[in-house]
C-alpha cells in the first residue's frame, strides 16, 4: 500500500491466474447513507448511479466509456462508502483508470431526461428489493443512521441539483482507496493514482 501526494491509498494485488486473464480496478470512496442530509436519504445511492452520466467536452457519459472497454463493471453504496469496481484486459488499464478518475473530477453536467431514468432505475431498486435487503439496512457501525436507499418519496423528489451538489461536496481524489489487482507489476500499479498524470494522453479526457 501506498500512499501519494494526491491523497490516494493505493493497493496492488499481483494475481496471476491464466483462466482469467483481467486486470480489475477498484475505487472506494469514503462516502454513503451516513452523508444523506435530513429528508434526502437514499442521495448517496442516486448519486453512484448518476455519476456514470457525466459528460465530456464531447458529450460522451462515463458510462459510454466503461461499455467501450469494461468486461465486467458495478458498483455499490453502503452507509459508509461508495465502491467502484472495473474488470478490463491488461491493455485497457489505463482506460479504465481514467474513467474512474473521470467519477471524482469531472464536472457535473448531467442529462436531465438520463437522469430521470437512472432516478426511475433506482427507485425500482427499492420497489423490488425493499428498505430490509441487506444492502440497504443501516450500518451497525453507525447506530441510528437511516437505511441507505430512502422512501420512494424521498427518492422521487431528488433532483439533479441535489445529486451535483452532493458530488461536489463528497466526491474527490484526496481520501479515495484505489486498489489494481491481476497481472499487475506492483510497482507499476502504484505508480498509477487516481491523477492527470497517470493516464496517457491519448486516453485522457480532453480539457
Amino acid at each position: 500500500r501506498d500512499i501519494g501526494v494526491t491523497g490516494v491509498q493505493t493497493c496492488a494485488l499481483p494475481i496471476s491466474e491464466p483462466s482469467a486473464p483481467t486486470t480489475t480496478v477498484v475505487t472506494m470512496l469514503p462516502v454513503g447513507g451516513k452523508d444523506d442530509p435530513a429528508g434526502k436519504a437514499g442521495l448517496a445511492h442516486l448519486a453512484e448511479h448518476a455519476v456514470f452520466l457525466k459528460r465530456d467536452v464531447d458529450g460522451r457519459t462515463i458510462a459510454h466509456g466503461l461499455d467501450a472497454v469494461a468486461v465486467w463493471s458495478n458498483a455499490t453504496t453502503s452507509a459508509i462508502a461508495t465502491t467502484f469496481y472495473t474488470s478490463v484486459l491488461p491493455g485497457d488499464l489505463d482506460a479504465a483508470l481514467a474513467l474512474h478518475r473521470r467519477l471524482v473530477t469531472d464536472p457535473c453536467e448531467l442529462d436531465p431526461a438520463r437522469f430521470a431514468v437512472e432516478r426511475e432505475v433506482v427507485l425500482n431498486e427499492l420497489r423490488v428489493r425493499g428498505v430490509d435487503d441487506p444492502a440497504f439496512r443501516p450500518s451497525s457501525i453507525l447506530p441510528g443512521l437511516t437505511a441507505t436507499a430512502g422512501t420512494e418519496a424521498e427518492v422521487a423528489a431528488l433532483s439533479i441539483a441535489d445529486v451535483c451538489g452532493f458530488l461536489d461536496a463528497h466526491y474527490a481524489v484526496n481520501g479515495a482507496v484505489l486498489v489494481i489487482a491481476g497481472p499487475v507489476e506492483v510497482d507499476a500499479a502504484r505508480s498509477r493514482p487516481l491523477s492527470s498524470e497517470s493516464v496517457s494522453p491519448d486516453r485522457d479526457r480532453k480539457s
